[in-house]
């Protein structure tokens, strides 16, 4: 839907796909944090190692956070953004008034999910957080509340992407914020990969 294509919407494509590698933990990470004129830019970027697809497919659910309430989610994207969350919080909360936006694809899109809940926890405001390409992260467990921690998200779907519907709903897992869609029309029975490696030809 070209409504929605905007200068804007591929300025944050661009941001998200700015990333930097580093080593955490004896893993590699592609994240980038850019802070200028009270302005936060938290990129992460998709699968681009082999490692990264063992983390994918582990599509068993636990728990978030020890909390009275929990909510489960993807385990893998919860092991990968432990490892970088306390090195990115120290960079992070001492930025007060800045405003934090969120920029991810893929992989990354999964691992902002938790990102965005958690930078909220801390700082009682709702990150600007934009995903392209995203999979399933949290579990249909404590879905109300989820919907509102989670309603700072838009997520652009393009055609008939595939990651976008992994893991699968019957798994027990579920999509939060608002969905744009973008490309071509969606056909309920296909799933593409040629759309998920393909969001700049309709940005």
């Amino acid at each position: 839907m070209k409504e929605y294509i905007t200068a804007d919407l591929k300025q944050a494509y661009d941001e998200a796909m700015d990333c930097r590698q580093y080593s955490v933990n004896e893993t590699e990470y592609s994240v980038n944090i850019n802070h200028d004129s009270k302005e936060l830019i938290i990129a992460i970027m998709g699968s681009w190692q082999k490692s990264d697809w063992f983390y994918n497919f582990m599509f068993f659910k636990v728990p978030y956070k020890n909390m009275k309430s929990k909510f489960r989610v993807h385990a893998g994207f919860r092991k990968k953004y432990h490892d970088i969350r306390d090195q990115m919080l120290a960079e992070v909360l001492p930025l007060k008034g800045y405003k934090i936006k969120i920029r991810a694809f893929s992989q990354g899109s999964g691992i902002a999910y938790l990102m965005h809940e958690d930078l909220l926890y801390h700082t009682s405001v709702q990150p600007d957080t934009v995903l392209f390409g995203t999979p399933r992260a949290f579990s249909v467990w404590n879905h109300k509340v989820l919907e509102g921690r989670l309603s700072g998200i838009t997520r652009y779907e393009n055609g008939d992407d595939i990651v976008c519907h992994i893991p699968f709903a019957i798994q027990g897992f579920r999509h939060y914020g608002k969905k744009i869609h973008i490309g071509r029309e969606r056909r309920w029975w296909k799933l593409s990969i040629k759309d998920h490696t393909h969001y700049e030809d309709n940005l």
